[in-house]
């Protein structure tokens, strides 16, 4: 007879049933980048965290997916994801995106 924790399945390992949901990022203004809180942390793509807030209240965890990633990666990290959230309110400032 197997011990019951080597029964419980993966659900057990994850520790949540809750769905993964990737938010597709988007690259930072270009007035963002003088800031010096950006410059010394070497961010470049962000995602509003009320993207982040809205999925959570829905009980999804959330993972940022980085809008630069090739099709071939993009596919691997979709693989593993329950969905995809790309946010929609991207403003015209955002040329290279």
């Amino acid at each position: 007879m197997k011990p019951v924790i080597l029964q419980a399945g993966h659900y057990l390992r994850a520790r949540t049933n809750n769905p993964i949901f990737g938010v597709l990022t988007q690259p930072i203004p270009r007035a963002w980048l003088q800031d010096e809180f950006v410059k010394v942390n070497g961010w470049n793509t962000f995602f509003e965290s009320s993207h982040a807030d809205f999925l959570q209240a829905g009980g999804a965890r959330v993972v940022p997916i980085d809008y630069r990633l090739s099709d071939k990666e993009l596919m691997e990290v979709l693989a593993n994801l329950n969905g995809l959230y790309i946010p929609g309110d991207t403003k015209d400032c955002f040329d290279d995106y």
